[in-house]
């Protein structure tokens, strides 16, 4: 809340949609009605062993802020500044709701970037993939690569925070 007070938004409403069709769904709202975070989140059981709290949909945004970079694909307005305060927070819902880790589809280049130390791909060879993109744009800027990434489709990346789930991760960094 400090941050967004920071930013000029002291009143706040939040509204829960608990049977949204893809998960439950919480919504951040400035007093204007203008949506700062946008989150649909579920626990998914389809990759077992592993449970996760699964985020369907985030979306992070200062509508009031004008942009000092490009865009990145699907953006309409920069970012909040918040992503490891709002990542830390699922961290500790998947804590308390006993799942294995905070997984995702990172729905574009830009995301897996700016996921990556602190997120990892479930699927090794989708880290290899990442990777070699990565280093094909070396030090371009990342609205660049993400505008010509923008179909890059990759499997899920995950937060781990049960221990099975990060030895697993490690073993597979290893290997």
């Amino acid at each position: 809340m400090d941050k967004l007070r920071d930013r000029g938004y002291h009143r706040v409403h939040v509204e829960f949609d608990l049977s949204h069709g893809t998960g439950q769904r919480l919504k951040l709202l400035s007093h204007r009605g203008e949506f700062l975070i946008d989150l649909v989140a579920k626990i998914d059981r389809s990759h077992a062993p592993w449970r996760f709290l699964w985020v369907e949909w985030l979306m992070m945004q200062d509508p009031r802020k004008e942009p000092n970079r490009p865009l990145l694909p699907d953006q309409e307005a920069p970012g909040l500044g918040c992503s490891l305060d709002i990542l830390g927070m699922l961290v500790m819902a998947a804590e308390r709701l006993g799942v294995d880790g905070v997984a995702f589809n990172p729905a574009r280049f830009h995301i897996a970037w700016m996921a990556r130390g602190k997120a990892e791909f479930l699927d090794p060879h989708d880290r290899v993939q990442f990777d070699n993109r990565r280093e094909a744009f070396g030090r371009r800027p990342l609205h660049e690569a993400a505008e010509r990434l923008k179909d890059w489709a990759p499997g899920p990346m995950v937060m781990p925070v049960s221990d099975a789930l990060k030895e697993a991760i490690c073993h597979t960094l290893r290997a």
